[in-house]
């Protein structure tokens, strides 16, 4: 077991690539590759990580607070009991895991140093983004869809019908956002060989979030260059994309004739229109609408964690929500934690933030802050809490441990 202590941490990592649920004879009726693991961490990083957390206090309070908070909601829902112990209590518990994780992550660093795991992360990224491009490929030649890495969209905004890589994720969107992490620490190592298919599997998403790319490019320009010159422009054109993505996001382009009209893409909703052209909310807004007017019905401690969904029914039933849309979740961190988990819940996810962010050493890992601030910035509009990788993220830039593995001082060079 000793031999295998430096490589289960990496092996996590890589495993936070397959999303999907599984079936295991024996193990609850779904579960994630990660969550198998999850208890030969807590094995054999649980006294680390627990000194992580005692050097972290105010960290280790946030992430108690914001756990607390979800499970309390939890046991706070309507409905059944036995019905909260599958659905919000079992969402609860499950963010409480990974919130041990990110000091079992931060434990794992200040014992081996990162460059496992820079290194894992990067190759194992790399390796799905390459067989995510042959799957396409194959796809696009005649072959089969195994595992359905490849959809066909019959319409999609602007372009019509097109093929859409997700590789093992559920959707498009989250497929970039495990991408993300390993093809920007592929950048900041200079390993091309990674980096050229990450970014191609990427593009191949056909998702909104590739704006991403130039913005956390962006942002490392601005992070690398001290002179104002460059610095000021730099960081002016990430806030500007940003901007742009967020519009992009919440409203869309529709023709009167266009195949989108009357899809769950749009509700339809104008917020300017000529003859042949209308701008018109897309579903990410009206989602937040139904987000807000929920949580003014139950506004302290929420609906439960992961249950938005089953409340826009009636939302349906009053006409107040489109009933083509079917069940989304909340598409937001934010408006998601307001709604499910209530004002305090919001609360105490700002709180995480701030305070992970205050604790984080910016001169030992700016690529991790970078990878942070790339999550942080779809947040508004993508429900990240629930994503494995971020939470090693997290704990990787509370550790204080830079590119050369080392804690506290000042190392020869700064991760990046």
């Amino acid at each position: 077991m000793s031999a295998l202590r430096p490589y289960l941490l990496p092996l996590f990592a890589v495993l936070t690539l397959f999303p999907r649920l599984i079936h295991v004879p024996g193990l609850p009726p779904q579960v994630q590759l990660t969550e198998l693991l999850f208890p030969l961490l807590l094995l054999v990083y649980g006294r680390a990580g627990w000194a992580a957390a005692r050097r972290q206090p105010a960290v280790a309070g946030a992430v108690a607070a914001y756990c607390g908070v979800n499970l309390l909601a939890a046991l706070l829902a309507e409905g059944d009991f036995p019905a909260r112990t599958q659905g919000a209590v079992a969402e609860a518990l499950g963010r409480g895991y990974l919130g041990v994780l990110a000091f079992l992550t931060a434990g794992y660093l200040t014992t081996y140093g990162d460059r496992r795991l820079r290194d894992w992360w990067t190759a194992g990224t790399a390796g799905v983004a390459t067989l995510s491009i042959i799957a396409y490929g194959t796809v696009a030649l005649g072959g089969p869809n195994v595992d359905y890495w490849v959809s066909s969209v019959k319409v999609y905004p602007y372009f019509g019908e097109v093929w859409r890589l997700r590789g093992p994720a559920a959707v498009y969107g989250m497929y970039f956002m495990l991408l993300l992490p390993g093809g920007i620490l592929a950048a900041a190592d200079r390993k091309w060989w990674a980096l050229g298919p990450i970014i191609l599997a990427s593009l191949l998403t056909l998702g909104k979030e590739i704006v991403l790319l130039p913005i956390v490019g962006l942002l490392y320009v601005a992070t690398r260059w001290r002179g104002k010159l460059v610095r000021r422009p730099a960081l002016a054109g990430a806030a500007g994309l940003t901007v742009f993505l967020y519009l992009a996001t919440h409203l869309i382009f529709v023709t009167p004739t266009g195949d989108v009209s009357g899809t769950a893409y749009t509700n339809d909703r104008t917020w300017w229109a000529s003859d042949n052209l209308a701008l018109a909310e897309t579903n990410y807004l009206e989602n937040k609408r139904a987000a807000l007017l929920l949580t003014t019905r139950r506004p302290w401690t929420g609906y439960g964690p992961g249950q938005f969904s089953r409340w826009t029914e009636d939302l349906v039933a009053e006409g107040r929500y489109p009933a083509n849309f079917g069940r989304f979740d909340p598409h937001s961190a934010w408006t998601g934690s307001l709604v499910e988990t209530g004002v305090l819940g919001f609360l105490s996810l700002l709180l995480l933030v701030i305070v992970v962010g205050r604790a984080g050493a910016w001169r030992y890992a700016p690529v991790v802050g970078m990878i942070l601030a790339g999550f942080l910035i779809v947040s508004v509009f993508k429900d990240v809490m629930n994503f494995r990788g971020l939470w090693v993220l997290v704990g990787w830039w509370v550790s204080g441990v830079g590119r050369r593995g080392r804690a506290g001082g000042d190392p020869p060079r700064a991760s990046g």
